[in-house]
């Protein structure tokens, strides 16, 4: 039953109809890590065979040197920037949890592969322009960007699959040179 309802609330986003129910993260932006893997299978069920499943991995380039240069409180304030930025764009396309450190994951379901490519794009190119604005005034030299993983998938994908896939799709997106959207399927 909850996933119908969050089904219609993502469909009618002026009338939210769930209360938020999960913990967040230390930062108070994202649903904690406990939860993603649990979610991850029961999207899938829920969506079945047919259902369309947008899974997108992503850290922070260029984070270490924020810490380095500006010390962990600027870190802090650069990882509530990153996860704001994040939830801002999925919006109610979806969840997003943060998977531990600088890593953030998002599921949107029903999304064709052209919006989820958009989704994710968006994503990337908004966290850009947003950390140029921090980091000037900051004097930093290469304010942090984001690597994306994109994984489409059908609801009867198997989570550790899905998980390979996303792992392997982020870690091309940094191997490739980093600020860039690589998807797997």
């Amino acid at each position: 039953m909850f996933w119908h309802m969050k089904r219609w609330a993502r469909r009618n986003s002026k009338y939210p109809l769930l209360a938020e129910w999960k913990t967040l993260d230390a930062t108070g932006v994202l649903w904690d890590q406990r939860y993603w893997e649990q979610d991850l299978d029961a999207m899938l069920r829920f969506l079945g065979p047919t259902g369309q499943l947008a899974v997108l991995e992503m850290d922070l380039d260029n984070f270490k040197a924020v810490n380095d240069t500006l010390g962990h409180r600027a870190g802090d304030e650069a990882l509530r920037l990153f996860f704001s930025v994040v939830r801002k764009v999925v919006n109610f396309k979806g969840d997003v949890y943060r998977r531990g450190g600088d890593e953030v994951l998002a599921f949107a379901p029903e999304l064709d592969p052209t919006a989820a490519r958009t989704l994710a794009e968006e994503i990337r190119a908004e966290v850009e322009a947003k950390f140029r604005e921090w980091g000037a005034p900051k004097g930093l030299e290469k304010p942090p960007t984001t690597s994306v993983g994109l994984v489409l998938t059908s609801g009867g994908g198997k989570r550790d699959r899905v998980i390979v896939l996303m792992d392997q799709a982020q870690r091309q997106a940094k191997g490739e040179g980093k600020n860039r959207v690589v998807c797997a399927r």
